[in-house]
């Protein structure tokens, strides 16, 4: 009996769509193989304590990944093609530069809304940044954040536009204006503290005394478990005292230190400032 002729259309293209998913399927496969081996030999060369071999398994990882990305389409080709621009990047010469930012291009092209496509904004960053092409490191950097605001690397991308100005391109009002994007959009961020410190740091500098102090302040009393928080205090101590010559709130400021960091390795010198200020102490 003689089937209908769409009915062979039918199994035809049912045929054809089962050989192709069992394809899928093995180029999953495959590349999840060449995935886990190049994060195996990564990990091999990380603990290498030979140079010359450590640097030939990060290119042998690197060459391993990249075949990872090229058998598949998939997650876990993404992160593949991510890792092996990282692993380029580590090798860090000419060549696996190029190849670096070759892979971090293609990842934008083939992944633009994967999950690593804000590592990889950053990753393609930081390349600019070591090549010392400052502005495409920095746009690279704020187009990252601009694209993908809700993403852990968001407050690190302004941070880093943020140093780059403040010590590359040396532009004291973009830097604060990148720190303070930090401290007011992402205030719990790990760099939220740093940010802060920093543009205490350069209105210190740019002799803006009294709105340095108060960043100084913001950190000890916001990041009190910040590694950080007694230093800034006794930044905001010696601002008070030498420069804003305000001795009774420095003297203030002295005992709340004493209270707050009892075991600072900074005491000492606060002990200091409190007894040049103690005449000026205000009386309760």
């Amino acid at each position: 009996m003689r089937l209908p002729f769409h009915r062979h259309i039918a199994i035809a293209l049912s045929a054809l769509l089962s050989a192709a998913v069992e394809s899928l399927a093995q180029d999953q496969s495959l590349s999840r193989s060449y995935l886990a081996a190049g994060m195996e030999i990564l990990s091999e060369a990380e603990r290498c304590t030979d140079r010359t071999m450590s640097r030939e398994l990060l290119y042998r990882a690197a060459e391993t990944l990249g075949k990872a990305a090229e058998t598949s389409s998939g997650p876990e080709a993404e992160e593949a093609l991510f890792r092996s621009a990282e692993v380029l990047l580590k090798i860090n010469d000419y060549e696996s530069r190029s190849l670096a930012f070759t892979a971090l291009c293609l990842h934008g092209k083939r992944f633009p809304s994967g999950r690593l496509a804000p590592d990889a904004g950053m990753l393609k960053g930081e390349f600019y940044a070591n090549e010392r092409i400052w502005g495409r490191a920095v746009k690279t950097w704020t187009d990252t954040a601009a694209a993908y605001p809700a993403a852990p690397v968001a407050p690190l991308a302004h941070y880093r536009c943020a140093k780059v100005f403040e010590e590359n391109i040396r532009n004291a009002g973009e830097a604060i204006r990148c720190y303070t994007t930090v401290i007011e959009k992402y205030p719990k961020s790990d760099v939220a503290d740093d940010s802060l410190m920093a543009r205490a740091g350069i209105r210190n500098r740019e002799r803006m005394f009294n709105e340095a102090a108060a960043d100084y302040l913001a950190v000890a009393e916001q990041y009190t478990t910040s590694d950080t928080a007694d230093r800034a205090m006794a930044k905001a101590i010696e601002l008070t005292e030498s420069d804003l010559r305000n001795y009774a709130e420095a003297h203030r400021l002295c005992v709340e230190f004493r209270r707050r960091f009892p075991h600072s390795s900074l005491l000492t010198q606060i002990e200091r400032i409190e007894a040049r200020t103690l005449k000026y102490a205000r009386t309760p």
